[in-house]
């Protein structure tokens, strides 16, 4: 078992949301991002900021890379849930106390 700060293992995914979010507000801040990359946006500037994420690669450092790597992780991991779950629906059930959807008469 491995030990957590707090002693409370439960916290260990807010850690590692809380990290999550903290790299990528010092990438921002660091690059000055969407502002030094083109943007006029001061608020609510989430389309905006995805909007000007082609301009990251383009400069070519490693932070810029690694802040194009965080904007569109949550987006593509959003996108793989939602195939996933589709294609798990797809599935039959493999629960032997669910009925089958087979057509046998008993």
């Amino acid at each position: 078992m491995t030990r957590s700060f707090t002693g409370i293992p439960e916290l260990r995914e807010a850690y590692r949301l809380l990290t999550y979010i903290g790299v990528g507000a010092w990438l921002s801040i660091s690059l000055h991002y969407p502002l030094a990359y083109g943007s006029t946006c001061h608020s609510k500037c989430m389309i905006e900021n995805y909007w000007f994420s082609p301009q990251l690669l383009r400069h070519g450092s490693l932070m810029d890379y690694a802040l194009f790597a965080w904007l569109w992780s949550m987006p593509a991991f959003v996108a793989g849930v939602v195939i996933w779950t589709k294609l798990r629906r797809r599935t039959p059930s493999r629960n032997p106390i669910l009925p089958s959807n087979s057509s046998d008469p008993e």
